[in-house]
């Protein structure tokens, strides 16, 4: 299984990355700064489920999962925020594009309920 990490902040990025790398240890995990190289990725290689941090730029998190779509139907997308509030507010919204949400920080427990 492929997992995928995009968020503009390097940092929390890296961060993100590495709690994946160490929650699944046998799957292939992949991280982008720059959701369009994100999309270029997806385009070519099959992912299962793509993190995507809410306030991504220079597009939401909600059109980087329109376009995902668009590209590879099968992959799940699940946001990231920094507020649990706004885990409300996604669910509210969401579509068939969106699958989930989880608050920062994120444990494993939260990621195991996420990634099955």
């Amino acid at each position: 299984m492929t997992i995928m990490a995009v968020d503009n902040y390097c940092q929390r990025l890296e961060d993100f990355a590495r709690c994946l790398r160490e929650s699944y240890p046998d799957d292939t995990i992949v991280y982008f700064a720059d959701p369009f190289r994100a999309v270029q990725y997806i385009n070519r290689h099959p992912v299962s489920i793509v993190f995507v941090d809410l306030e991504l730029r220079p597009f939401d998190a909600f059109k980087f999962a329109e376009l995902a779509m668009k590209f590879c139907g099968s992959t799940k997308v699940c946001i990231i925020t920094d507020n649990i509030e706004n885990c409300e507010y996604i669910a509210m919204e969401c579509d068939s594009n969106i699958f989930g949400s989880l608050a920062r920080p994120v444990s494993e427990e939260g990621l195991r309920q996420i990634v099955v």
